[in-house]
């Protein structure tokens, strides 16, 4: 049976799974201090991994080279630990291959980890896959319009990164089978900027495995934690949900903040919300049906 890898979530916050192989890829050791590159020592803030690639352009330069039915944005990575939630500071990923899933309709993140996919079938729900050697697979799920989408961050990990978190938190990856992850966003305190709140419960629909939490962030505008909780039965502030160990086929994900149902689907974060809030979405083997997220009150 395939084992191996999963992965975690932020554009406006961060999750995935996917990859293949015949063997589980060993936990990366420590660093000379202890813990991951990015990870909080001795009481100190923790801190991104520094960036090398280049900052790219605007998201406005990118959407001036899309026209009509395509998507653009950026992938960041590759490293686990710690991640912004507002996604302005994590480092982009080069030469991730981004596809309409099942087609040959493709284009590759350049050295900033931006894209700009043309072409794409109108007024249909479609996945966008992300995929390059030694990350995970990832899929982003859309409606697609007449317009360019602005699919912002999509995060991807390393494998063996993904790999110890998940068995952390006790979690024996299945590829065989699928993945997804939720994250429920809020307006900040800060105007016109989202923030990720605390309280939100994820479930799956018909029914499906329970969700595991991550960690979150310690205080508002802080750095979110892509640890694992798995006594958590809701999101901590600045967290969201994984699921793993998915059988392949089409659900709704539903939120629900202190017993009221969130219902604003986001545009590219699943393929729209049913009559009752519901986001649609399907999962698939071997991927990670990532970012699925919905805006609460």
């Amino acid at each position: 049976m395939l084992r191996s890898c999963v992965a975690a979530l932020i554009a406006l916050a961060p999750v995935h799974l996917g990859c293949s192989s015949d063997a589980s890829p060993e936990r990366p050791p420590p660093d000379a201090s202890g813990g991951r590159a990015n990870e909080t020592r001795d009481g100190e803030a923790p801190g991104l991994p520094s960036c090398e690639a280049p900052a790219g352009v605007s998201d406005g330069e990118l959407q001036n080279r899309a026209s009509g039915s395509s998507v653009f944005g950026k992938v960041t990575g590759t490293k686990a630990g710690w991640a912004d939630p507002t996604g302005t500071s994590d480092c982009g990923v080069a030469g991730v291959r981004v596809c309409q899933h099942g087609t040959d309709l493709c284009t590759e993140t350049d050295a900033a980890g931006q894209y700009v996919l043309l072409g794409l079938p109108e007024d249909e729900d479609l996945e966008i896959s992300f995929e390059r050697e030694g990350l995970s697979n990832t899929l982003r799920l859309l409606h697609s319009g007449a317009s360019p989408l602005n699919l912002n961050q999509t995060r991807i990990l390393d494998l063996t990164e993904v790999v110890g978190l998940f068995a952390d938190a006790g979690i024996d990856v299945d590829l065989e089978k699928g993945a997804l992850s939720g994250t429920p966003v809020t307006a900040s305190d800060a105007i016109g900027t989202l923030a990720l709140p605390d309280n939100v419960a994820v479930s799956l629909k018909p029914s499906g495995p329970d969700p595991v939490y991550s960690v979150g962030a310690e205080k508002p505008g802080a750095l979110s934690s892509d640890d694992l909780d798995p006594t958590l039965r809701a999101t901590r502030f600045g967290g969201w949900a994984l699921f793993a160990n998915v059988e392949p086929g089409e659900y709704a994900v539903h939120f629900e903040r202190s017993g009221v149902p969130c219902n604003q689907a986001l545009p590219g974060y699943g393929y729209g919300a049913d009559a009752d809030g519901n986001i649609r979405i399907k999962v698939f083997a071997g991927y990670s049906t990532a970012m699925v997220a919905v805006f609460c009150q």
